[in-house]
């Protein structure tokens, strides 16, 4: 695992990863998460239903990698956003453009779980715009066994072939 759009990797590597991606996704659906939307070449992605390209996303000094994300890719392009850690109220987090949220907590031990409300507010908001939420563990256990709300390990529609 890393970010194939890290500064330290190079273009004929990513390349190679995106002609090995291409030549399976008649058969399998990747989901590429990057910290470098700015990285992106729009026009080196694949453009297809079992293609995502997603940004990651902690703090509010990052959320403009989602912005970032969307300007870098064609508007046909499937995209997603992980809250993950969630460090900080998100709630103001611009998804309307996502089409699939995900939302994590920092899982080193000692480590505070997000707020009840920032988990809830960006909850809200996917609900509003009907896109698909999932709690990743151990932040799902949690929102359950404490009674804050039920398990959200929702994934977003993909095409299928045939």
């Amino acid at each position: 695992m890393g970010d194939l759009f890290d500064p330290n990797v190079p273009q004929v590597w990513r390349d190679q990863v995106m002609d090995a991606i291409e030549a399976c996704l008649h058969r399998h659906v990747f989901f590429i998460l990057t910290k470098q939307p700015q990285r992106i070449d729009g026009d080196d992605l694949p453009l297809h239903p079992h293609f995502w390209i997603g940004v990651s996303v902690d703090k509010p000094r990052t959320d403009d990698r989602m912005e970032e994300l969307c300007y870098r890719t064609h508007v046909e392009t499937k995209r997603f956003v992980s809250f993950e850690p969630l460090l900080c109220d998100m709630t103001h987090a611009w998804v309307d453009m996502m089409e699939w949220v995900i939302i994590g907590q920092d899982s080193r031990p000692g480590q505070p779980r997000p707020e009840v409300a920032w988990v809830q507010g960006i909850i809200d908001n996917a609900d509003e715009l009907q896109i698909p939420v999932f709690l990743k563990p151990p932040l799902v256990e949690w929102w359950v066994a404490e009674g804050h709300g039920k398990r959200r390990q929702e994934f977003p529609e993909v095409a299928t072939d045939g």
